[in-house]
Parts: structure tokens; sequence; C-alpha cells
């Protein structure tokens, strides 16, 4: 239901300022406990902070309603807890505030560091399984493992082997030459598929490597901050530059800062100063006319009071 008037927008008001203090109030506590030392100092700075939040949002009232009741010893004093309460809650909620734009920020740029780390590490691994790939292609034996194994043996077996060429270390003409090209030519085959061989297992691996490091930079993405990006666009706005300095977004940061800082206290304070500094029309006609009804009431009775007396007086006349 809607409100129709100032009086049912009081009630309303109430509700508001409770919820907003009572907000304002869980961020000093947070902050007063983040200040503790020990578990015993965050409670207690954590109860301090939090009622010096509940006194701005009340102490305005009170010092309102003690002037009303010409009570101005109490609302001089009520006024100078408001004035110091506003001290410490501003202090609270830039440090509050302050401390969660930095770790957003640190956590974003951590993440986005992160991001790049693994986006090189990729890189990194594409470049070693290319160049694997490329040395393992100018590999490229002249005959198969098996028929390199078929010339070796035959040629082993020859009497040229053990006699005339003494196991292929002197050669005696054309032919024992041409033998001994033909048993190096076939161990050479041999050492290259060994070679072949173990650089296929580290391309595997390497490709292994490759395709882990793909999945997890897929899980991963560049850190973003909100606090980050407003900053910088209220400080380009200010300084009229697209790429404002790190001092413009410091100062920027610290101008946010303190307007929240600011709202939270206001919002509380002066919604319950609003809320219960005025009493509704309604209640004032109500408080009026049981004052008029009370008034009327004393009339009567002293009317009637007045009257006893004269009777009893003209009585005590007639007698006489």
């Amino acid at each position: 239901m809607h409100p129709q008037s100032f009086d049912d927008l009081i009630p309303h008001m109430r509700r508001a300022g409770f919820i907003a203090t009572t907000l304002a109030a869980v961020i000093t506590a947070m902050f007063g406990w983040q200040l503790g030392e020990n578990t015993v100092a965050s409670i207690c700075l954590a109860g301090l902070l939090a009622l010096c939040t509940f006194i701005v949002g009340y102490s305005l009232v009170a010092a309102y309603h003690a002037w009303k009741r010409d009570m101005k010893g109490v609302s001089a004093a009520a006024t100078a807890l408001f004035a110091v309460a506003v001290c410490v809650e501003f202090l609270s909620h830039t440090g509050f505030t302050a401390a969660n734009r930095d770790a957003t920020i640190q956590q974003a740029s951590m993440q986005t560091q992160t991001y790049e780390d693994t986006r090189g590490n990729v890189r990194d691994l594409e470049a070693k399984v290319a160049r694997l790939t490329d040395e393992r292609n100018v590999m490229k034996p002249t005959q198969s493992v098996a028929a390199a194994r078929a010339v070796i043996q035959t040629s082993e077996a020859h009497k040229w082997f053990t006699g005339l060429t003494q196991g292929c270390k002197v050669t005696k003409g054309p032919q024992s030459l041409a033998f001994c090209e033909r048993y190096f030519a076939a161990t050479a085959d041999i050492a290259l598929w060994d070679q072949i061989a173990a650089q296929e297992v580290k391309l595997a691996s390497a490709e292994s490597d490759l395709k882990a490091a793909r999945d997890t930079s897929g899980q991963r993405h560049a850190g973003h901050a909100a606090g980050a990006s407003q900053g910088l666009i209220l400080a380009a706005a200010v300084t009229q530059t697209e790429r404002p300095s790190e001092s413009a977004q410091f100062w920027t940061g610290v101008g946010i800062s303190a307007l929240l800082a600011l709202f939270a206290i206001c919002a509380g304070g002066l919604l319950n100063f609003i809320a219960f500094a005025f009493e509704p029309v309604k209640e004032v006609s109500k408080a009026a006319a049981a004052t008029i009804q009370s008034v009327k009431d004393d009339a009567v009775k002293l009317r009637s009071v007045t009257l006893a007396q004269l009777s009893h007086e003209q009585g005590l006349k007639g007698v006489a």
C-alpha cells in the first residue's frame, strides 16, 4: 500500500532508517573485527564501532527532543556525542571501503597475472612442440629397422667382415669398401631409428603438456575489478584524458570512498531524525483532542464543586 501523505510515510521512514543504521553498523563492525589482534579485541572493536553507528543514527533525535523539553544540557551532550561518533564512523567507513576496493583490485591483478602466465606457458609449449616436430621431420632413415638389421646380420656373417675387413676397420679394394659402406649405413639407420623413438617420446610428452595447459588456460580468465573500472572512468572524466595518471586514479578512489562513507552516515541518521522528530498530524490531533477533553472534564468538575460550595454557603446563610 502506497503512502498517501507525509503522515503515512513516517512509519516507512522509521523502518528504512533502522535498516540503514543496521547495515552501516554491520559495515563498521566488520571493519572493527579486522582491526583486532585477537578474538577478544576483534569482538570489542566490532561492538564498539557498531554502537558508534547507532549513536550516529539516533543521537540527533535525542538532542532534538531534549531541546523541545527545554533540556539544553542534555541536547548539547547528545549533539557533542553525535559529532564525535560521526568522525569515528567516517574513519571506519572510509577504511572499510578503501580496504575492500584495494582487496578486489589486487585479487583481479593476481588473477590477470595468473591468466597471463598460463597463456605464456601455452605459447612456450606450442613452440616446444613445433621444434620437436621439426627435429623429428628431418630424421629420415634410408631403410626400415628390419631391413637395416637384416643388412647388419648378413654383413657380420660374411667372411669379409671378420677376415678381409677385420670388422670393417680396413678395406682392400672397391668391393670391400662398398661392403663396409652398406654395413655402416645400416648401423647409422638403426641409431637414427633409436633417436626417432626417443624424439617421439619427447614429442608425445610435450603434446600432453600442451593439452593440459590449454585445458587449464580455458578455465581461467583475466581479472576484473568493478572498483578499478569505476575509478578509471571517473578519473578520466575529471581529468578529461583517456588515460588518467595513477595519481588521478588514486585520488578518485579516495573521493569515492569518502562519498560512500558520507552516504552510509547520513542515510540512517537523517532518516531517523525526520521519522522521529516530527510527530504525525493524526497523533498530534489525538493528543490535542485528549487535552481538550481533559480540560472540559476539569471544567465540569470545577463547576460542580463551585456550585456545591455556593449551595452550602446559601444553606448556612438561610439557617442563620
